[in-house]
């Protein structure tokens, strides 16, 4: 049966994002189990979900739930990520349920349901990051990476943002690191219908002293206008070697050779990043950046495909 839902009822709805569950057979609360399965605003929300009876004929307390009409492009990776608690009462996993929902919403790789994620696997999740539907639109969109060794310098030591009103009428904004090795500058202002500006995210020196490792520094762009928030990511790899793998046509299966090379690399050492290279023509631009180009068997490569590559 269900017993709570992110909207206070319960009743199975496409745009609930939790839903907590017990079976009842015993007449107990122990366990009771709450799924998180979507994130309001996210790219891909819940298509289908139905509940049903369990083996033993117990109250329905089992979950199916898919999301169709999902849409890859071409050299794209997504990701759905949901979670599972159980708790000792209802009340408990109603609170663990809303508590793992506001950590997603917050954005923040250091949160309760976000850690040990990269900022990669951050961004490709789907059903869990809320897309900011807002006239504030800041482009990149991808993260930063710079890389150095312990002491400095970065390279690349800033990016450069450019943030666009796309709306009809004026707004504010504001630029905040949430991590004290990078600046800002300008911190705040203000935009015109139609009117862009760049703002400048740089490391300091606050970054010299960090150790050995990847660094991840959230930057917060804020519509002051409209209370909406948007996230951005610089990614500093302090003594990491960062590998650019060509994987167009590799067996990308376990056991092949993606997967044998990424292993290899592993077990020498944990100062390396890895990046797959999916289009070869995307090879020049990112070749500068990288230390290392490894370029694994292409099983699935054509004669033509072949052709074309060295033809480029």
């Amino acid at each position: 049966m269900v017993t709570g839902t992110d909207d206070g009822d319960t009743t199975v709805e496409l745009t609930d994002q939790w839903f907590a569950t017990d079976d009842a057979w015993d007449g107990s609360e122990d366990p009771s189990l709450a799924h998180i399965m979507y994130l309001t605003g996210a790219p891909e929300p819940i298509d289908y979900i139905e509940l049903s009876g369990g083996p033993y004929g117990e109250v329905g307390d089992r979950l199916t739930w898919r999301y169709d009409n999902v849409v890859i492009k071409p050299g794209q990776t997504i990701a759905f990520v949901t979670f599972a608690v159980q708790e000792k009462n209802r009340a408990a996993s109603f609170e663990e349920a809303s508590g793992i929902i506001d950590s997603l919403a917050t954005g923040n790789l250091n949160s309760v349901a976000l850690r040990g994620l990269s900022v990669g696997e951050y961004m490709n999740l789907v059903n869990l990051k809320p897309i900011s539907l807002d006239n504030l639109q800041i482009t990149p969109s991808e993260d930063s990476i710079s890389a150095g060794n312990e002491g400095g310098p970065f390279d690349p030591p800033s990016i450069v943002y450019t943030l666009n009103n796309a709306g009809s009428t004026a707004l504010n904004w504001a630029v905040e690191p949430n991590v004290p090795w990078l600046d800002v500058n300008p911190k705040t202002g203000s935009l015109l219908a139609n009117k862009s500006t760049t703002v400048t995210v740089s490391i300091n020196a606050n970054a010299n002293i960090l150790p050995q490792g990847e660094h991840i520094g959230p930057v917060s762009f804020t519509n002051l206008s409209a209370g909406v928030i948007h996230k951005r990511y610089v990614k500093l790899l302090i003594g990491i070697r960062r590998v650019l793998v060509y994987t167009q046509y590799a067996n990308m299966s376990t056991g092949g050779e993606y997967d044998n090379t990424i292993k290899a690399i592993d077990s020498i050492g944990t100062n390396f990043s890895v990046t797959q290279l999916t289009d070869y023509t995307q090879l020049s631009s990112m070749l500068p950046t990288h230390k290392i180009l490894l370029i694994p068997e292409q099983e699935k490569a054509t004669l033509a495909s072949l052709f074309n590559i060295g033809k480029a």
